[in-house]
Parts: C-alpha cells; sequence; structure tokens
C-alpha cells in the first residue's frame, strides 16, 4: 500500500501495528537511503488508541488506509466520518475452498496446505473453511493428515529451513489455542495438532479438524492460525446443482477470497458468479499479481489495490471546464 501511494504522488505517515514496528522503520530507513527526500515517507510507532486515534482525527489526513482485524476498521471508520475522510480497508476473512470430486487430491492438498498454514495461518485470505465433497472426502483426509505431519516448525529466522513460524504475540497464540479448545468442545474431529509446541515461544502445532459443522465456532470466526476446517458437503455435482455448497460457503460474514478445485468449465463459471468474495482463485490460493485488484467484500473491507485501481484509491478525480475565448 505504501509504495502505491507514494507511485500517486502522495506523503505517507504510517503507523505499523504495536506489536510489529521494527519492520516498517526498517523500510523507512532504506526508503531514506534510496533518496526518498525527507518528509515523503514518515514512520509513526504507537498504539492505535493515541497514534492511531490521532491519526484519524488529524483535518490534515486526506486518506485512511488500514489492514487488519474488522472491529478495528469499524472503529476507524468511526473516528474518520468527523472530518469525512476516504477510507479503503482489508479486514479479516474465513475463505471458503470448496474441493469438488474431479479434482486431483494431490493438488487439492497442496493448495489447500499453502493457502490455510502460510505464514502460520496469519493471513487475513487464508483458506480456513475446506469444503470436500463425500466421495472424495476419506482420500482428501488421508492425505492431508500424511502432509501436515511432515511440516516442520520452528524459529523461522534461524539456520534451519522450517514451514511453519511462531504466532506474532502472545495475545493471538492464546486466543489460537482457546479456538482449538473450542473446536474439540463443539465436536468437531481434531485429525492432527491441536496443542502449543514445547513450552517456549509462541508455537502452535499445525492443526487439521474433519467433521466441522457451519455452526461451529471455528468455521464461524477467524482464527488467524495454523488450523484448518474440513467440513463435508453431498450436493449432486454431476447434475450441476451446487447451490447448497455455495450458499453454505456463503454464509459468513466475510468476503475476501473464495476458491474451487476442479476442472469442470460449467461449476467454475458459477462459483466464480455466486461466491461472495474479492477474490476468486481456481487450483490455486494466494495468487497475487500487481495488475489485478485486490480487496474485499462485506465485513472484509472495501476499496482494491492492484492495476489501474490504485489510481482510483490514491487520487481524486479533477474535472477543468475552460473556455475558449
Amino acid at each position: 500500500h505504501t509504495a502505491m501511494a507514494l507511485s500517486c504522488g502522495n506523503t505517507i505517515v504510517h503507523k505499523p501495528a504495536e506489536t510489529s514496528p521494527l519492520s516498517a522503520l526498517a523500510v523507512c530507513k532504506l526508503a531514506q537511503e534510496a533518496g526518498i527526500p525527507e518528509g515523503v515517507l514518515n514512520v509513526v510507532p504507537g498504539y492505535g488508541e493515541t497514534a492511531g486515534q490521532a491519526l484519524c482525527r488529524n483535518p490534515k489526513v486526506g486518506k485512511i488506509t488500514f489492514t487488519g482485524d474488522t472491529k478495528t476498521g469499524v472503529e476507524i471508520m468511526k473516528t474518520t466520518s468527523e472530518n469525512l475522510v476516504p477510507v479503503s480497508m482489508e479486514l479479516g476473512g474465513k475463505s471458503p475452498c470448496i474441493v469438488f470430486p474431479d479434482a486431483d487430491m494431490d493438488v487439492a492438498v497442496n493448495i489447500t496446505q499453502m493457502g490455510t498454514f502460510a505464514n502460520a495461518g496469519q493471513v487475513c485470505c487464508a483458506s480456513t473453511r475446506i469444503f470436500v465433497h463425500d466421495s472424495v472426502y476419506d482420500e482428501f483426509v488421508e492425505k492431508t493428515i500424511a502432509a501436515t505431519k511432515q511440516r516442520k516448525i520452528g524459529d523461522n529466522l534461524g539456520a534451519e529451513v522450517v514451514d511453519q513460524g511462531p504466532q506474532q504475540n502472545k495475545e493471538q497464540f492464546n486466543k489460537v489455542l482457546q479456538f482449538l479448545e473450542r473446536g474439540q468442545e463443539q465436536g468437531a474431529d481434531l485429525l492432527a495438532g491441536g496443542h502449543r509446541l514445547n513450552d517456549v515461544g509462541n508455537f502452535v502445532e499445525t492443526t487439521v479438524f474433519g467433521n466441522v459443522r457451519d455452526d461451529m465456532d471455528i468455521a464461524r470466526y477467524e482464527i488467524f492460525g495454523p488450523s484448518m476446517q474440513i467440513l463435508r458437503f453431498d450436493d449432486d455435482v454431476k447434475s450441476g446443482d451446487i447451490d447448497s455448497v455455495v450458499r453454505r460457503a456463503n454464509d459468513t460474514r466475510y468476503g475476501l477470497a473464495a476458491g474451487v478445485v476442479t476442472n469442470d468449465t460449467n461449476i467454475i463459471a458459477k462459483c466464480r458468479k455466486q461466491l461472495q468474495a474479492g477474490s476468486i482463485w481456481v487450483n490455486c490460493w494466494n495468487a497475487f499479481f500487481v495488475q489485478a485488484p485486490f480487496g474485499g467484500v462485506k465485513h472484509s473491507g472495501f476499496g482494491r489495490i492492484g492495476g489501474h485501481y490504485t489510481i482510483d484509491e490514491y487520487t481524486n478525480t479533477k474535472v477543468q471546464t475552460q473556455m475558449i475565448l
């Protein structure tokens, strides 16, 4: 977002999350070394209720863009409304991925492993709800468990290559563990993981739940951790009737991303039209391109970044009318 806003000719005041300010400060230092003039890119670390609120209330700020959780996004909108400042939001998600019977199960497992567990599940568009057709459910689950147990967890800044690092902070770590406990209490099948790893650090086992119901908390709320929820569906796919699974996939307040694993062009066309999300990924996940817009619908936010949509977000349209004398 910062690079795109700069490219449109704006000056930036960036307030990073209070738990992760160092990377933003490092980028600011690199910008100085690259020759960006002082005052063009600024970093103000601090807490949301102080530094964040001050920025949102400052009448000199012409645009607010926020990436984070939906609750904070709502508070930012309330505050910025005092000055009628335009905002764009990239917020939470509970993204569905639908695995149809014709899918290559090895491909489906690879896609969902990456889509769910990348960055220890700390991705707003993570594929945390996996809908799998009854006819291939057992095969998908068996291969998912095997792949999950192969994942290596550890310090991703160390010398050894790992697949998954820690949760970003202690509060988030505890929140993830609470969701994992709740999933077991509400009757989901714990197929892998489900607990903290070791007694040092914020490491959580890579977790897979099976036979998850739509009304379970782990299927309703954003966990933001390494937890995959697998749900069954039994639509008569051969007849083209997929209305039920699409309705269930859309039964969430979020709408950042959604995906399907299939080679059936009719199913792809129907899902592309009916799934309520800003990005629809077919036989892939986390497919980002600078030329393509990215953003969400519903409680996942609004506004699009990427391609020419960026210009609309970070500039104001101005009309000049001139009479020739």
